[in-house]
């Protein structure tokens, strides 16, 4: 994902900042599988896949940043999901 600094964009530009704040771009993510966890394709042009298998309390971290990438995508989704 990409965030940048807009703090200083949010002081001198007053509400266009607020819609720059909420269209942030995002990457793709792309996590190979491992024996534990499933492998993870994030894709922003609307393509989101899931595959393999992932066990419970394995690689919080991961976790953490599809649920980031999520919030991300559902201020801006593809067209096509």
């Amino acid at each position: 994902m990409i965030f940048g600094d807009f703090s200083n964009i949010a002081h001198n530009k007053g509400l266009e900042s607020i819609f720059l704040l909420e269209v942030m771009m995002i990457d793709e993510i792309h996590i190979f599988p491992t024996d534990n966890t499933p492998e993870i394709l994030l894709n922003p042009e609307g393509i989101i896949m899931i595959t393999g298998r992932g066990l419970h309390g394995s690689r919080t971290k991961v976790r953490e940043q599809v649920i980031h990438w999520f919030d991300a995508y559902l201020s801006n989704p593809a067209e096509v999901t």
